[in-house]
């Protein structure tokens, strides 16, 4: 003889099934687009772009452990046997905190640009180079003559703008902002922070960077933004000296890689190419363990030429 539960009963079985129904699809899909997850990193570490469906793809997963932001501390889920044993109400409470913990956690994956062909030198004919003295040293002894440049030594973040360094054919200089109104760029690379190691505040110098980053990206919309990174001095130079340092080069250049992704522009990190294996600029680079030498600048612009976006180029290569 069959017997009829209460009505409650059923009931309660009712939202029971839903609930652990609907828990059990969610937790299917979370896990089905964290292996899409994997099979895009797996691609990408295989030299791949990580998107089938567009081949130009550019943001690149960064060789080491990908580090996720701080999160506070959640509570864990209590241990049970089975889930649909719990009553409706506990299910109920449960729902959110097993949904929050299935979300995978965003990480702060920067964009960088990964090796590739070397370009010709027309490349750069549409290219801006601004900076300090090291990217005037690049100007005056890499060879490269294709590119336009504003530079000036000793520049920082808060006279970037502000003091006229372009000069013009009738004489007289521009502020970088009133020459970008007058001639348009399909790359702009961005190198600065050297000058401004000896800030008592970091946090004020990528605040300042990332505001003149976008007034220049007002004037040139369709430019595509190279930021490069700081390079490292010498092992003499950092030993001898409390300001220029590669420790403190290094926490410059993390806040750098970060503005960069937040603003999903183009991060070069040239430390590799210009390091020792202790991480040093080598003594042979440069006469005051900072400034780069011709042979160095050579190599530099080397770096740049094996690290483009070609698909992003307004030259016909």
């Amino acid at each position: 003889m069959r017997h009829l539960a209460p009505r409650k009963t059923k009931k309660r079985n009712m939202l029971t099934a839903f609930v652990g129904g609907g828990l059990l699809l969610f937790l299917l899909f979370a896990g089905g687009g964290d292996s899409v997850l994997h099979r895009q990193k797996a691609a990408l570490a295989a030299g791949g772009t990580g998107d089938s469906g567009d081949p130009s793809a550019i943001a690149v997963w960064s060789s080491g452990p990908v580090k996720a932001p701080d999160q506070p501390e959640t509570p864990s889920l209590p241990e049970t046997t089975d889930f649909l044993e719990l009553s409706a109400q506990e299910q109920a409470g449960l729902v959110p905190l097993v949904m929050e913990q299935a979300q995978p956690q965003a990480a702060a994956v920067p964009y960088h640009v990964p090796a590739t062909e070397r370009v010709a030198e027309r490349y750069f004919r549409d290219a801006l180079f601004i900076g300090d003295s090291r990217v005037m040293g690049l100007m005056l002894y890499s060879g490269l003559t294709e590119a336009t440049f504003y530079t000036e030594k000793g520049i920082n973040v808060n006279t970037l703008l502000t003091k006229p360094i372009v000069p013009q054919t009738g004489g007289g200089k521009l502020t970088i902002l009133q020459a970008l109104k007058h001639q348009e760029f399909g790359k702009i690379y961005i190198k600065i922070g050297l000058n401004e190691l000896g800030w008592a505040y970091p946090s004020a110098f990528i605040e300042a960077y990332a505001g003149a980053i976008d007034q220049i990206r007002a004037l040139q919309p369709e430019a595509v933004f190279y930021v490069q990174s700081i390079l490292p001095v010498s092992q003499e130079k950092d030993a001898g000296d409390n300001v220029f340092t590669n420790r403190r080069i290094a926490e410059f250049n993390e806040l750098i890689r970060e503005m960069a992704w937040e603003k999903g522009l183009q991060y070069l990190d040239a430390t590799e190419w210009f390091a020792d294996d202790q991480g040093f600029l080598p003594e042979a680079a440069g006469h005051d363990g900072i400034h780069l030498n011709k042979e160095y600048c050579k190599i530099w612009l080397d770096f740049l030429k094996r690290h483009t976006l070609r698909d992003y180029s307004k030259v016909r290569l």
